[in-house]
């Protein structure tokens, strides 16, 4: 298991990651510390949605199949 160590630059601190790693520069990290102290960086998923347009997710068989739904009670409701 390797090391490293929190180093100050300006007012943060900035822990340096092996290029072993290989993580891309620019990459986005949410950070998540739990009550123990544990850090955790969680990639940031790319927005699949961020260039849809309309049509892009109809299914022919899913439209074919709620043709006939009729809703029973709240199941649509947010």
């Amino acid at each position: 298991m390797e090391t490293t160590k929190a180093r100050k630059q300006g007012n943060s601190l900035m822990i340096v990651l092996n290029k072993q790693l290989d993580i891309k520069e620019g990459q986005e990290f949410y950070v998540v510390k739990d009550k123990s102290g544990v850090i955790e960086l969680i990639p940031k998923a790319e927005d699949i949605y961020a260039n849809v347009e309309v049509g892009d997710f109809l299914d022919d068989e899913l439209d074919e199949l709620s043709k006939g739904y009729t809703p029973q009670g709240s199941e649509l409701d947010d």
